[in-house]
């Protein structure tokens, strides 16, 4: 059956069924698609290009050993030799200075691992070193299990949501790159455990806004705030949505009650280890990593209250992380998202109301960042703090292709700017996270790559662009004979 393209039906609620047969469905529909080969190439750079997250993860690593060990919040005994992202309390008490749901995720996890892993030792100091040396092997495999894996099966539902709207295979081709390789979120997948949570979560969150699951909504937002603080940008948007929506009230009781769980996590955590609800880590930061205290706005030491205008720039276009040197198709999507955003107030549609919902989120976490003292995320590739908002860009693409009145030009740029990402996340998934945060992102990844700590590293990039070949040799045939239609 012949359909027609529709960025409405793609964020209307497509069906009555319940949530999970309905969200089977739409699975099933986008794991059938040819497209499923750029989901297993992704899969596989995945889980073979491996990354260390250092004090990053090390800071993680040392919450879950201490509740493992001790059942304590309080990482003393490991702030010397396994990571200085800490907050240290009045009473001297250290802690992780990261947001806690991942680790409570990957608790029940890491208890059995730790367990394991330990057999024999007799003593602290033995069990300590074991758990020095097998942290990174337990991060690859719960980072592929709950960041990985769950990404992909969040992209399948989408992409059935595309076929199901009428979107072309070709639309479908270009919103997959942009979904999976598309943004410097995908290059956190494997590892540092966090980043990928909260992405998870926001994703998760944004389904159930579809279906219209709004205690879904309310738990998800709820966890991926727990999970990264930067969540918390997205609360203004997402009131807006509901308002925009025209959300009757008991949509709004269920969105609460459904945040009330997280909610309880949050007091009781911040309460017991920083002495208030609103008493964030980053109250109590290293003084290594106090970098904006001379600020008369500042927050914490860390954050100011102000964007800094130069810092505005250098993730806008600066060598170092800038959006346009990694992934250039997202500031085209901003820009047609303002333009359909503005179109609310003239035809109130939902595609408006989406644009506005996903506009605001992008410059709520933009303005964060670039209020952030370490707004460059430390030795990291890409805009670190961006994770989370990056590939809810990727639902417009498919609708500036075909629905929306989007210059010819402008076509080739997005598709354009896609690929470059492409190469980008080769660039970095073949050679290292760890890019200086003062040097040109394409300079470091480049060193890296020929000269690189490990000779595999020209092969691992040659293997990506190989695997990308072959996915799409094995699609062509069918791209050669789609249109602006696509057979369901």
């Amino acid at each position: 059956m012949n359909t027609k393209a529709s960025d409405t039906t793609f964020f209307s609620k497509l069906s009555r069924q319940s949530f999970s047969t309905h969200f089977q469905a739409l699975f099933r529909l986008g794991y059938k698609s040819p497209l499923k080969a750029l989901f297993i190439v992704f899969l596989i750079i995945q889980i073979t290009h491996e990354h260390h997250g250092a004090d990053n993860v090390g800071s993680r690593l040392a919450h879950l050993a201490s509740l493992a060990e001790r059942g304590s919040s309080r990482i003393d005994p490991y702030v010397d030799r396994w990571t200085s992202d800490w907050a240290r309390t009045p009473d001297g008490a250290h802690y992780s200075n990261k947001a806690p749901g991942p680790v409570f995720l990957a608790l029940p996890f890491y208890y059995v691992f730790d367990k394991l892993t330990t057999i024999g030792l007799d003593g602290e100091i033995s069990k300590r070193v074991r758990r020095e040396k097998v942290g990174h092997p337990f991060f690859r495999i719960v980072s592929i299990l709950l960041q990985t894996i769950p990404f992909l099966i969040i992209g399948f539902y989408f992409l059935g949501r595309l076929i199901r709207s009428g979107y072309s295979l070709r639309s479908q081709v270009w919103w997959v790159l942009a979904y999976l390789f598309g943004s410097t979120a995908s290059v956190f997948l494997n590892t540092y455990f966090g980043h990928g949570i909260g992405l998870v979560f926001v994703l998760l969150m944004t389904i159930f806004m579809l279906e219209g699951v709004w205690i879904g909504v309310g738990f998800c937002f709820g966890w991926a705030l727990l999970s990264d603080y930067a969540v918390g940008m997205l609360l203004p948007p997402l009131l807006i949505y509901l308002l925009l929506r025209k959300t009757p009230l008991k949509q709004w009781l269920s969105f609460i009650l459904g945040g009330v769980v997280p909610g309880i996590i949050w007091i009781l955590y911040h309460v017991l280890c920083f002495g208030g609800p609103l008493s964030l880590p980053n109250k109590f930061q290293n003084p290594r990593y106090v970098d904006v205290a001379d600020s008369s706005t500042t927050l914490w030491g860390v954050i100011d209250l102000l964007p800094n205008l130069k810092t505005v720039g250098k993730l806008l276009w600066g060598f170092e992380r800038g959006l346009l040197w990694t992934q250039p198709w997202v500031l085209l999507v901003i820009a047609a998202l303002a333009g359909q955003g503005l179109l609310y107030f003239k035809k109130k549609s939902l595609a408006s109301i989406w644009a506005i919902f996903i506009g605001l989120s992008f410059l709520g976490v933009f303005l964060m960042n670039a209020s952030f003292g370490g707004w460059h995320g430390g030795y990291s590739p890409g805009p670190r703090y961006l994770v989370i908002v990056l590939p809810l860009l990727s639902f417009f693409v498919p609708t500036m292709l075909e629905n929306w009145k989007t210059p010819s030009g402008i076509k080739v740029l997005l598709k354009g700017g896609i690929l470059l990402a492409l190469l980008v996340f080769g660039l970095i998934m073949s050679t290292t996270l760890i890019a200086t945060p003062h040097e040109a992102l394409y300079v470091s990844e480049g060193r890296y790559l020929w000269t690189p700590r490990s000779a595999t590293a020209p092969l691992r990039f040659l293997f990506f662009l190989l695997s990308l070949a072959i996915s799409y040799a094995l699609i062509r045939r069918k791209l050669k004979g789609s249109s602006t239609h696509v057979e369901q």
